[in-house]
């Protein structure tokens, strides 16, 4: 079962990987980075570093994703990004952020 688990992770980090690169819509390969920085860090989980699955989660994911989401908003304003792709993003980030501060 951990081999198979081990599989998908890597399959599902080596595909959006793929999708950051060559999606052509901003918002979209930040969501895709994402997936792949998630998707990293459960592959430290599978080599026993949870030193650094937690430096990706706080670093890459909590600080370095949000500020490509915010900087993107703020440069791009509300005519380039939906609004709703982006109302959804910054519910997924404040509910990994409010998961982070409980534990």
């Amino acid at each position: 079962m951990a081999e198979f688990t081990f599989w998908l992770i890597a399959f599902i980090t080596i595909i959006s990987a793929c999708s950051v690169v060559l999606n052509n819509q901003l918002i979209y390969s930040a969501i895709s980075l994402l997936f792949t920085l998630f998707g990293v860090a459960g592959l430290y989980v599978f080599l026993w570093a949870d030193f650094m699955t937690g430096v990706q989660l706080l670093v890459y994911v909590g600080g370095i994703l949000t500020l490509i989401i915010f900087g993107m908003h703020n440069r791009f304003g509300c005519g380039l990004v939906n609004e709703n792709h982006f109302t959804l993003f910054v519910f997924i980030q404040d509910s990994f952020t409010q998961l982070r501060l409980q534990f």
